[in-house]
């Protein structure tokens, strides 16, 4: 059995499992900062008043902000990353060498603006997973279901990430 079959049937055991994390809060310091970086000057994204006067108690995050956030946290030392940078056991044991992880797509639906303050949750689920023949052999695909809720249970955002392992 080739490595990347290995890979897939792995990928089968992750079928089903979930996990919830508290990101915390959203704050103002953390949308700035994301909207300079995506080169955004939208001054729903800077300035308080301006957001205020269209109803909102604070500045908004662009709407993709929650899901773009890889990692919440302080994040590992660079001894512990994988060399394609993903933390630790993130998608594959170690024991799977020479596998290339990538990013396969995303699909997001956004039901709230992100406020300032905002306290956020991640329900992250794997939902699919599958195989397709590619020019260099087989493809082997990890789909993850992300949901962001706030601190009142509320959807903002789910995400469909697609992981691509070849």
């Amino acid at each position: 059995m080739s490595t990347i079959e290995q890979v897939s049937e792995y990928f089968q055991t992750l079928l089903g499992q979930r996990r919830e994390c508290d990101l915390g809060e959203v704050t103002a310091l953390t949308i700035r900062r994301y909207a300079l970086a995506v080169g955004e000057r939208n001054p729903l994204y800077f300035d308080r008043e301006y957001a205020q006067k269209l109803g909102y108690a604070d500045i908004i995050a662009p709407p993709n902000l929650l899901a773009s956030i890889m990692e919440w946290g302080v994040g590992e030392a660079e001894e512990q990353l994988h060399r394609d940078g993903l933390s630790g056991e993130f998608l594959l044991p170690r024991h799977f060498s020479g596998i290339r992880v990538m990013g396969g797509g995303e699909e997001m639906t956004f039901y709230r603006p992100v406020v300032a303050g905002t306290h956020v949750t991640l329900l992250s689920e794997v939902t699919d997973t599958y195989t397709k023949p590619g020019s260099k052999g087989l493809i082997a695909f990890l789909v993850f279901t992300n949901t962001y809720r706030d601190q009142n249970g509320e959807t903002l955002c789910v995400c469909k990430r697609t992981m691509i392992a070849r």
